[in-house]
C-alpha cells in the first residue's frame, strides 16, 4: 500500500514539473519594444506577463499591448504601431511647402521660394520627428538690386537705393541721341539688371541709286527708323527692296537697290519672214520684221521697241495675199464669190431665225487680205422682260435672248395656273403667256370628339387658323390652334381626353398638401413620410395628360438604425481558479496525468 502511494505521488510531481516552464524573451512586433525593466531580462517565469511600448515616432494603432508566459510559450500579442503623423506645417508666403514623401515619421517636407524671392534661412528641407516638424517654416524674402548701370548721353527712372524683383527703370536719351537697345530693363531673380541700352548719334547718308528716284519717305538729315522708298524709272527694275531704313548703324537696311534695264528676251519667230535684233533686246532697243518675197505683213509694222512692259506690240504675220472664207456664227452667205477669195471679191451674209444682224451685210476682200469694212455678227435675238407674276417671281437664269428659259415660281401657299414653270424666248417673242399664281385653300380640318373649333367654313386659305375647344370636363391634349399648309391640308388635330388620376398610395406616407378626388389635369398634391421613414422621390406630383402622376410615386423607407459597438475584454487566470481559454490547456494536462496514475494503480492491484 505504501508502494501505491509513492508511485502515485511521484507520477503527480512529474506531471506538474513538466508543464511548468519558463519563457524566453519576447521579440515584440515591428516598431516597438519592452517596457520598463523588462527589458533586461532573459526569461520569464511562467505567468509572467509583460507589456510592450511603440518605439519613438510610432504611436499605437490598436490591440493589446501585454502578454503571458504560459507553459513556456508567450500569449498571442495584438499590439500594432505605425508612424506618427505630423500633419501639415503651414503655409509659405510667395513660396511652396510640398510632401514628396508624406507628412509621417521620418519623413521630409520641401520648401520652395517662388521666382524673385529667396529663403530665409536658408533650408529647405524639415525632418518630421516624434513630437512634430524639427524646425520652424523658413520665410521667401523679395529679391532686390542694387541700382542700375548709368548710360552716357542717357538717364534712366526711377531713381532709388534698391530695387524689388520684376521692378522696371526705363532709360531716355538727350535730343538727338538714340536709344540702342531695349528702353527698359528689370531687376531679375538672380538680383541684377539686365544689360542698359546705349544712347548713340545716327545718321543715314541721302541714298545715291542709279536710274532710280525716291517716291516716299524722309529728307535729310535722316534719323533712326527714317525710311525712304525707291522706284526704278520707266524701262528699268528694281534689284533689291524699293524701302530702305536707316538702322541703328547709319547704314540702310536691308541695303542699296540697283535699277537694271527691262530684258524683254526674245520676241518669238514670224512663218514665212525674220525677226532680227540688231540694238539688243534690252529696254530702248529695236526689233526688225522682214517678210519673205510673196507675202505680206500683217499688219505693215516691221519695228517693234522693247519698252518697260516688254515689247511693245505683237509680231506681225506674213501672209499670202487672200481673204478667208469668213466665220459668221448663226449667219449664212446668201450671195458672192466662192473660195480662193482674191481682192475686190464680195460676199453678202444674213442671219439665221431668232438672230438680227450687227454690221454690214455685204464685205469686200480688201488689199491687206481683210473683208472690208469688217465681218458682221448675228446677235441672239433679245426678248425682254415677260412682265412680272402676282404673288410668285420671275427669274431669267439664262438671260433674255433667243433659246433662253424664263422660269416662274409662286410664293409658298400659292400654286401655278396653268403650272408651266419655264416658257422658251422664241425668234417672235416669248413663245406663252405667264402663269397666275393662285391661293392654295384646304378644306375644314377633322372634327374632335367632345370638342369644336371655330371659324367654321367651306375652305380656308393658306395659313388661316382655327381654334378648337374642349367641352365641360374633357381636357385639349395638342396644339389649340392648327393652319392651313402650302399643302392644302390642315395640321394634325388635337384630341379632347378626360384626365383622371387615381389617388395616390404611398405606403407609410401620408398627403400634406394638394387636390382631393376627382385629380384632374394639372393637380398637384404634396406627400411626407411617416416618423422613422425616410422620401425617395419627389414629395410633390402633378396630374399628367396622360391620367399618371409626375414624376412618379414616391417611396417611404424604414430608415435603418447604425450597428451598436462591441467591446473585447481579455482576463488572465491562474492554476488554481477554475477553466478558462487560458488554462484549459494546463488542467488538460493534469486531467490525463491523474489518468495515467489511476489506470497503472488499478492494474498493479489486479496484479498482486
Amino acid at each position: 500500500m505504501f508502494a501505491t502511494y509513492f508511485l502515485l505521488l511521484s507520477s503527480l510531481g512529474l506531471v506538474i514539473t513538466t508543464q511548468a516552464q519558463d519563457c524566453s524573451k519576447p521579440a515584440g512586433g515591428d516598431n516597438m519594444g519592452l517596457k520598463g525593466d523588462d527589458i533586461l531580462l532573459q526569461t520569464f517565469p511562467e505567468g509572467k506577463k509583460v507589456t510592450f511600448a511603440c518605439n519613438v515616432g510610432y504611436v499605437t494603432a490598436g490591440g493589446s499591448a501585454s502578454i503571458t508566459c504560459n507553459a513556456g510559450n508567450w500569449t498571442t500579442l495584438k499590439l500594432k504601431c505605425e508612424r506618427s503623423n505630423c500633419g501639415s506645417a503651414g503655409e509659405v508666403e510667395n513660396g511652396n511647402v510640398d510632401y514628396p514623401e508624406g507628412t509621417e515619421f521620418g519623413d521630409k517636407l520641401v520648401v520652395t521660394c517662388n521666382t524673385g524671392f529667396h529663403m530665409v534661412p536658408n533650408k529647405g528641407q524639415i525632418l518630421c520627428g516624434a513630437q512634430g516638424w524639427m524646425d520652424r517654416l523658413p520665410e521667401c524674402e523679395v529679391v532686390t538690386c542694387d541700382p542700375p548701370p548709368a548710360v552716357a548721353k542717357g538717364v534712366f527712372s526711377p531713381v532709388k537705393e534698391s530695387y524689388d524683383y520684376r521692378e522696371v527703370v526705363q532709360y531716355k536719351c538727350q535730343s538727338d541721341y538714340t536709344l540702342n537697345g531695349s528702353s527698359s530693363i528689370s531687376c531679375s531673380e538672380h538680383g541684377t539688371f539686365g544689360p542698359a541700352p546705349t544712347c548713340v548719334i545716327v545718321r543715314c547718308e541721302d541714298p545715291n541709286i542709279a536710274n532710280g528716284q525716291q517716291v516716299d519717305g524722309s529728307r535729310p538729315p535722316h534719323g533712326y527708323r527714317s525710311t525712304v522708298t525707291y522706284e526704278c524709272k520707266s524701262g528699268y527694275v528694281i534689284e533689291g527692296g524699293r524701302t530702305l531704313t536707316c538702322g541703328i548703324d547709319s547704314q540702310w537696311l536691308p541695303g542699296l537697290p540697283t535699277c537694271q534695264r527691262r530684258d524683254c528676251g526674245s520676241a518669238g519667230e514670224v512663218e514665212n519672214g525674220n525677226v532680227d535684233y540688231p540694238e539688243g533686246t534690252r529696254f530702248g532697243d529695236k526689233l526688225v520684221v522682214t517678210c519673205n518675197t510673196g507675202f505680206k505683213m500683217v499688219p505693215n509694222k516691221g519695228q517693234i521697241i522693247c519698252g518697260a512692259q516688254g515689247w511693245m506690240d505683237r509680231l506681225p504675220t506674213c501672209e499670202v495675199v487672200r481673204c478667208e472664207d469668213p466665220n459668221i456664227a448663226n449667219g449664212y452667205q446668201v450671195n458672192g464669190s466662192r473660195p480662193p477669195h482674191g481682192y475686190n471679191s464680195t460676199v453678202t451674209y444674213e442671219c439665221i431665225s431668232g438672230y438680227v444682224m450687227e454690221g454690214r451685210r455685204t464685205l469686200t476682200c480688201g488689199i491687206d487680205g481683210q473683208w472690208l469694212p469688217g465681218l458682221p455678227t448675228c446677235q441672239r435675238k433679245n426678248c425682254g422682260s415677260a412682265g412680272d407674276v402676282d404673288n410668285g417671281n420671275v427669274d431669267y437664269p439664262e438671260g433674255t435672248r433667243f433659246g433662253d428659259k424664263l422660269v416662274v415660281t409662286c410664293n409658298t401657299g400659292f400654286n401655278m395656273v396653268p403650272n408651266k414653270g419655264q416658257i422658251l424666248c422664241g425668234a417672235q417673242g416669248w413663245m406663252d403667256r405667264l402663269p397666275v399664281c393662285e391661293v392654295v385653300t384646304c378644306y375644314p380640318p377633322p372634327e374632335v370628339v367632345n370638342g369644336v373649333f371655330t371659324p367654321v367654313k367651306e375652305s380656308y386659305d393658306y395659313r388661316e387658323v382655327v381654334q378648337y375647344k374642349c367641352q365641360n370636363d374633357y381636357t385639349l391634349n395638342g396644339s389649340s390652334s392648327i393652319s392651313c399648309s402650302e399643302n392644302g391640308t390642315f395640321g394634325p388635330a388635337p384630341t379632347c381626353v378626360m384626365v383622371r388620376c387615381e389617388d395616390p398610395n404611398i405606403a407609410n406616407g401620408d398627403q400634406v398638401e394638394g387636390s382631393r378626388p376627382p385629380h384632374g389635369y394639372m393637380s398637384t398634391v404634396t406627400y411626407e413620410c411617416k416618423s422613422g421613414y425616410v422620401l425617395e422621390g419627389g414629395r410633390t406630383l402633378t396630374c399628367g395628360i396622360d391620367s399618371q402622376w409626375s414624376p412618379g410615386l414616391p417611396t417611404c423607407q424604414r430608415i435603418t438604425p447604425p450597428p451598436k459597438p462591441t467591446t473585447t475584454s481579455t482576463t488572465t487566470t491562474t492554476d488554481s481558479r477554475p477553466t478558462t481559454p487560458d488554462n484549459h490547456g494546463d488542467n488538460l494536462a493534469i486531467g490525463l496525468g491523474v489518468t495515467v496514475l489511476v489506470s497503472i494503480t488499478v492494474l498493479y492491484l489486479q496484479h498482486y
